[in-house]
């Protein structure tokens, strides 16, 4: 599941609009809420057509990491 999140609270790591979804990594048995970008957040349509339930993504890593879950900077939809 996904959805863009476009309002902001506290604590939160990034500034919105953002697109969180459930990514079920290959082999584990649960799934790891993250970030999806690398996909427009202006058009809902063309997003869903990128972000899809049951579609391949790939992690896309911070250039300066910190031993911690936010060094994947999000997970990019692949074709």
């Amino acid at each position: 599941t996904w959805v863009t999140v476009n309002f902001a609270y506290e604590g939160q790591p990034k500034k919105p609009p953002y697109i969180t979804a459930v990514i079920d990594l290959d082999g584990a048995d649960v799934g790891l809420p993250h970030f999806v970008g690398g996909v427009p957040l202006d058009d809902i349509e063309e997003t869903a057509r990128k972000v899809r339930i049951g579609g391949r993504v790939e992690a896309v890593w911070k250039e300066k990491r910190e031993g911690n879950i936010l060094d994947i900077d999000y997970f990019r939809p692949v074709d």
